[in-house]
């Protein structure tokens, strides 16, 4: 059974090295949820500084792992899955990077109309351990909220 609908999605993402945090992000979305039989998808755009063309987003939720793809001028393929080392390449306006992801943790909830997931990854850029970080979603629906 496929299955989709109006959602309110919050993403934060907190970056930290050393104990010392160096990014925290928090951004608030109006997207789709769509669940088909295997997997669950969030879709939705995001603005960056300096573009008005949207970054479309999507967002996949599988059997342990998670992956983030955006398509603009931010391009990218992330896959978080736990426990494996996992590469993707990170496009900007600015040039390209080698990004390896490891997630230590997943936790997944969801109920009628909500759902919350939660990542611990660790993120090195061109090879070079950058920051511990922590992904989450917060997903609602639109007519209940």
């Amino acid at each position: 059974m496929n299955t989709e609908k109006p959602v309110e999605i919050e993403v934060r993402a907190l970056q930290s090295k050393d104990g010392v945090e160096i990014d925290n992000i928090v951004g608030n979305y109006q997207g789709k949820y769509i669940e088909k039989a295997n997997a669950k998808f969030l879709l939705y755009d995001e603005y960056y500084e300096g573009s008005n063309e949207p970054v479309k987003t999507m967002v996949k939720i599988g059997c342990n792992e998670l992956t983030i793809s955006k398509q603009g001028v931010i391009s990218t393929k992330m896959l978080l899955k736990v426990g494996e080392e996992k590469g993707a390449e990170y496009e900007t306006p600015y040039g390209g990077m080698r990004l390896e992801t490891k997630a230590s943790n997943m936790t997944f909830t969801q109920n009628e109309d909500s759902m919350d997931i939660d990542v611990d990854y660790i993120l090195k850029i061109n090879g070079e351990h950058m920051a511990d970080c922590m992904i989450g979603i917060r997903v609602r629906d639109k007519i209940k909220s």
